[in-house]
């Protein structure tokens, strides 16, 4: 579970990393972030925002909507397609049908 009080290591590790090479591509590219703003800020400021998205009330709702509908699509895939999970196509076909399940299901989606 995640704890947004409480730091998590490999996080902060990520933060750092892509903050750094945001600073680089952007360089690269020709651009520059706002003075005063570095790319670690950036990173870290969308990243608690997803986190603050993840643990709201209203993801947990979402997930329990889902999860019934989530949990038979991936057992209908495991049992049509050849090894099940193990399928290299299982992924992406399983991704494919559910996006498929939230566009038809606008109601439920976030």
């Amino acid at each position: 579970m995640l704890d947004a009080q409480k730091p998590d290591p490999r996080v902060e590790q990520f933060v750092r990393q892509a903050g750094s090479e945001l600073e680089t591509r952007l360089r690269e590219a020709g651009a520059t972030l706002p003075s005063g703003v570095t790319g670690e800020q950036l990173v870290r400021s969308a990243v608690g925002d997803m986190q603050r998205e993840l643990l709201s009330d209203a993801t947990n709702e979402r997930v329990k909507l889902w999860r019934p509908h989530v949990d038979r699509i991936i057992r209908e895939l495991e049992a049509a397609l050849p090894g099940g999970r193990s399928n290299p196509e299982f992924q992406t076909t399983m991704v494919a049908r559910i996006s498929q399940w939230v566009l038809e299901h606008p109601d439920l989606a976030p």
